[in-house]
Formats: structure tokens, C-alpha cells, sequence
């Protein structure tokens, strides 16, 4: 499903490099290469509550590891909220764009994408939004965390 929502994106979309607003997690896991999100040229990103956002990001592969699974939580405040990833976009894997694909060997560079339909609980707010893919043992390959302000959901036939 996202796959088709991916290509009327790109060709509506605009993407920036966004790294000098990303941020790392705790535990010094690795930061992304390069992350994208297209609509957003500058952080925060804005989205309304409802919107799909499509993003890539490139990462360096520090140890062998023949799968990956993507997280997603919004921070607020002293508050984490996991985003529940839907079981047809569980295996990164299939989300890997390039030549580079799973097993993942030490040193890869690899693009991973990812649309993700933005349900949060609250609207009006700015918080952060923490991504990350974990290996075959469950620990973290790369992580980021980045600014994103979410509005209200857009009123019908609104652009």
C-alpha cells in the first residue's frame, strides 16, 4: 500500500536533508548518514494528524545482521509513546531501497524508507519523534530523533 502512496509523493513531494536538526538517542547508538523527509524542508516538520509521511534515511551497518525491524516513538516531555508499526512494514528489509538488501554485512551503506500514517494522540503540539532500526539480537543499528509539529487533521477536501 505504501509503495503506491510512495510514488505520488515523490512526484508531489520536496525533500532536504535534514540532518542539522536530527539529533541522537540515548546510549550512543549511530546516527543515519542522511535522513528525508519529503514535504519538509527545514525541521520541525509539519504534518496534520492523518497525513501519511514518507521518509529515507541512509545508514552505515556496523555488524553482520540478516534482518531489521523499524521503531517509531513520539516524545513528549517526560512521556514516550510507542507508535505501533503495521505488521506489513515490521520486516525493514523490504523497506531497503538500492541495490543494498538483507543479510546487511559490517560497513554496508544502505537507504531504508519508510510511510508512515501519523495517528497521534494529541494534535497542536510539537514533540519529538525517535526512529530506529534493530538487528537479528534487538539492539539498535541507528537511531535519530527529530522535531515534528502535529496539527489537527486537515478538513475535508483541504490540501
Amino acid at each position: 500500500m505504501f509503495r503506491y502512496i510512495l510514488v505520488s509523493l515523490l512526484a508531489a513531494g520536496v525533500s532536504a536533508d535534514l540532518m542539522d536538526g536530527i539529533t541522537p538517542c540515548p546510549n550512543n547508538v549511530p546516527l543515519p548518514l542522511d535522513v528525508y523527509v519529503y514535504g519538509c524542508d527545514s525541521l520541525p516538520c509539519w504534518v496534520h494528524n492523518g497525513d501519511i509521511v514518507y521518509f529515507e534515511m541512509d545508514f552505515r551497518v556496523e555488524r553482520f545482521t540478516q534482518t531489521l525491524k523499524p521503531g517509531v516513538s513520539l516524545i513528549l516531555g517526560p512521556l514516550q509513546i510507542p507508535f505501533e508499526i503495521p505488521p506489513e512494514d515490521q520486516d525493514a528489509c523490504g523497506g531497503l531501497i538500492g541495490i543494498v538488501r538483507c543479510p546487511l554485512y559490517q560497513d554496508d551503506i544502505a537507504r531504508y524508507g519508510l510511510g508512515m500514517k501519523v495517528e497521534a494522540p494529541v494534535s497542536g503540539v510539537t514533540v519529538n519523534l525517535e526512529f530506529w532500526l534493530e538487528d537479528d539480537w534487538g539492539q539498535r543499528v541507528v537511531c535519530y530523533r527529530r522535531e515534528q509539529r502535529i496539527d489537527q487533521p486537515r478538513a475535508l477536501g483541504e490540501k
